[in-house]
Parts: C-alpha cells; sequence; structure tokens
C-alpha cells in the first residue's frame, strides 16, 4: 500500500478507499485531474480552510459551478500535458497539528530513460496573512517539499519501477491501464469542462494522456495544441531566461 507509514503516523486517511469520494477528470489534450474529498465520518472543514478573504476572493473569480466543486474537497491533483503537474491538499505537517492547505507545482525534466529531474515549487495566495502564509509552507515543506515524508515514499515508488522495469522478464510483457474500463460510466452530473468519473480509483486520465501522446508521436506534423496556429503547425518563439523559485506567492 503506497503511503502505509503515512498511515501509520496519523498523516493519511486510514481508509483505503478515500480515493472513491471524488471526481477523476479529463479533458482533450491529454490533461487530467483527480479530485478527492473527505471520506464519511470524517469533518473537514469547507474551501480547505482558507482564509475567509481568499475564500471571497474565490466567489469573486470562478463560476458558482466550480465554487462548488472546491468547497467540500481536500485534494487536488493532476497534470497539465505533457510535464507540469498541480497538487492542492489539505494536511498536517506532523500528527500533532491541524492539517493545513497549500499548492505545489511540479515540472518533470526527464534526463534520460532512467532518470528524471523534478523541480518543485510552493506557492500561496498573497492576498493571505502571513499566519497562513507560515503555516502552509510549512505542512509543504513537511509532506510533499523535496525533503517532506510523503516525497520521500514517492520517490522509492519510482525507483522500485524504473528498477524492475529494466529487467528482462519486463520487458516481455505490456503495462495494463484498463482499471475502471467498462465498469464505471462517466458522471452525468459533471458540470464540466471535461469528462469526470464519479471517483478517483481509474485510469482513465492515464489512457487519455497516452492517447495523446501516441497521436503526437504519429502525426506527420506537430499537433499540439498548446502553441499551434491553428492549421497544424507550431509555431515557436525564443525561450525566456529559466527561473526555479523554490518558493512564490501567486
Amino acid at each position: 500500500m503506497t503511503h502505509r507509514s503515512m498511515v501509520e503516523l496519523g498523516l493519511a486517511p486510514p481508509d483505503p478507499q478515500f480515493a472513491l469520494y471524488g471526481e477523476h477528470v479529463h479533458t482533450e489534450h491529454g490533461h487530467g485531474l483527480g479530485i478527492i474529498g473527505p471520506p464519511p465520518g470524517m469533518p473537514l472543514p469547507e474551501f480547505m480552510g482558507m482564509p475567509e478573504n481568499i475564500v471571497e476572493e474565490l466567489g469573486r473569480r470562478l463560476t458558482p459551478e466550480q465554487v462548488e466543486i472546491f468547497r467540500p474537497n481536500a485534494f487536488i491533483h493532476g497534470t497539465v500535458f505533457p510535464n507540469l503537474s498541480i497538487g492542492n491538499f489539505l494536511m498536517a505537517r506532523d500528527h500533532l497539528s491541524p492539517p493545513s492547505p497549500f499548492l505545489t507545482l511540479r515540472l518533470w525534466h526527464p534526463l534520460g530513460p532512467d532518470k528524471m529531474e523534478v523541480m518543485s515549487f510552493f506557492l500561496v495566495e498573497k492576498e493571505a496573512p502571513d499566519w497562513f502564509k507560515d503555516e502552509s509552507y510549512k505542512a509543504y515543506l513537511h509532506t510533499f517539499g523535496i525533503s517532506g515524508a510523503f516525497e520521500q515514499d514517492d520517490a522509492e515508488n519510482w525507483r522500485s519501477i524504473t528498477r524492475v522495469l529494466g529487467g528482462q522478464f519486463a520487458k516481455t510483457g505490456e503495462l495494463n491501464y484498463q482499471m475502471g474500463r467498462g465498469v464505471h460510466e462517466p458522471d452525468p452530473n459533471w458540470p464540466g469542462p471535461g469528462e469526470a468519473y464519479p471517483m478517483d480509483y481509474a485510469e482513465a486520465n492515464q489512457r487519455n494522456f497516452l492517447e495523446y501522446w501516441m497521436q503526437l508521436m504519429l502525426a506527420d506534423t506537430p499537433l499540439h495544441a498548446g502553441n499551434s496556429n491553428g492549421n497544424g503547425k507550431v509555431e515557436t518563439s525564443a525561450p525566456a531566461a529559466p527561473k526555479t523559485p523554490a518558493k512564490a506567492e501567486a
């Protein structure tokens, strides 16, 4: 079980089905998102316990449908195709502290077939009070920061998977991404955008990601919509100087 040690430390829900209480969402061009609410019997604050002035700002910036989707949720994770991931979590930095929300971005930079560089960013609303900024940063640092407890669990899994897949037997098989296929139906109440399934234990997002990747690999001309001018050709410009801040205010 992934993050079993975190369950034993009291930092993760003990219910192994906690990801059933949410939505599994993907859109065209390979993007995907998982939204998880609290398990039954585990009351959590609305809007991840964000400060009142930030909640008021949400009402001004988001649609009513977006506000209602965000209201009950505690874990939001997703990837903007191809290599920018988002994590917005409500977590405690240790078993004695109350949970605090934090936002992190991950930029995945492949260095070869068996190496990956990960750039981790922490973001916080600049209008938030100083006490919230401090608590949010500590929650990120202790859990999903580079030396965080959850991050160390994940990194060990990634290293183990990479090592095993380099073996001779693994090369004779194929990866299976069928979880949820033919079993779960799209959620008819999802307001959009995208297609959603009413739980987060599924691999529809992974299939959506790989299907779009395959389209790009087989295309005669570049098709990536992120920088296309609409006629199938990609427009490029000189890259800006790289910036890799560890902590930023949004």
